[in-house]
């Protein structure tokens, strides 16, 4: 075969007089072309050859000499991705990341590939997130405030209804039992977030991990408002959030690092108080609008103020009165 100037054959390729520069280009685009679609190509055609020839098919494919697994495959992505609905500005690979997936969700993935621009990773993990997804079931605690001990309250929540858990605990002998009733409260699929101290750490660490999947641990830098170093030490400016899987869910938005800068709350009114948009965020990366987020340690209700600002629902619980009432105050605001 010759084209553009140049011969193609089973050895290879070869200039036939001095091709011009711009059959050079020519011939580069046209080989290009062939390599992204080929693996079509010879699908769709594996795919006619079965509905042609029935019964005979599998032993032509034989006589070929080519690895049945690779046929198959190409025979599968080209069968479950009609022509009419493939992307040309992306791969094979990427097509066959999403094969198995429902017509409208190969259809939702293969848009956003092609406009984003993603690769073929980028594709795997929207379809894996879809997966995850689907096991989560559609159960949702109703969003209230209750005065009352976690270990009364907890229990009568619906099995797998909660998204989120989120919370810092008061000490480590509750904080080992919330966690145990919690992991049946929360849907498979979900994250947990648990802030810690230097102090604590090493006693809330073993705590959650006995009950959770323990993926990381975050770094919250207090930028503006942290504790001035005395004389003889220094000023404590960082606190520690334990972050963990039940099962796994992808994170929203980017890929981001483990240290997290946000300003501490001013004049807290609780010791266990955390800043709005810190909790905001942990929220909207860990959730989506409409889920349920716990806090079996509400004290004065910022962890639900700021599912709230997310549009999210919010579970709290506070056994001491005068917090409990002042965080309906400030989530009835």
């Amino acid at each position: 075969m010759i084209y553009c100037g140049f011969r193609l054959d089973t050895r290879g390729l070869e200039p036939v007089g001095t091709p011009t520069r711009e059959q050079w280009s020519a011939c580069l685009d046209y080989l290009t072309h062939l390599s992204r679609h080929v693996h079509f190509w010879i699908g769709d055609l594996l795919v006619y050859g079965e509905a042609r020839w029935g019964e005979m098919y599998d032993e032509m494919i034989e006589d070929t000499g080519y690895e049945i697994r690779t046929l198959r495959t190409l025979k599968w992505v080209a069968g479950q991705i009609d022509a009419g609905r493939r992307r040309g500005n992306l791969t094979f690979a990427h097509h066959q990341e999403v094969a198995g997936l429902a017509p409208d969700q190969q259809d939702a993935i293969l848009a956003r590939a092609a406009r984003e621009g993603w690769t073929r990773e980028m594709v795997r993990h929207a379809v894996n997130r879809l997966a995850y997804e689907s096991e989560r079931p559609e159960t949702t605690a109703t969003s209230g405030v209750h005065h009352g001990d976690y270990q009364s309250v907890m229990p009568a929540l619906p099995d797998e209804s909660i998204d989120l858990l989120l919370t810092a605990p008061p000490d480590m002998s509750s904080l080992d039992a919330a966690l145990a009733i919690a992991g049946g409260k929360l849907k498979p699929n979900s994250h947990v977030y648990v802030f810690a101290t230097w102090q604590t750490y090493t006693d809330v660490a073993p705590v959650v991990e006995r009950h959770f999947d323990v993926r990381n641990t975050l770094t919250w830098v207090k930028d503006i408002g942290s504790a001035a170093g005395g004389r003889d030490n220094y000023g404590e400016q960082y606190e520690l959030i334990l972050f963990a899987h039940k099962g796994r869910r992808h994170l929203n938005g980017g890929r981001v690092g483990d240290v997290l800068h946000f300003d501490s709350v001013a004049g807290p009114d609780h010791p266990r108080d955390k800043p709005a948009t810190l909790l905001r965020y942990l929220i909207e990366r860990s959730t989506q609008p409409g889920e349920s987020v716990l806090d079996p340690f509400m004290t004065v209700g910022s962890i639900g103020v700021a599912a709230s600002l997310a549009r999210r629902g919010f579970v709290g619980i506070e056994a001491d009165r005068g917090l409990y009432d002042e965080a309906s105050r400030r989530l009835h605001q």
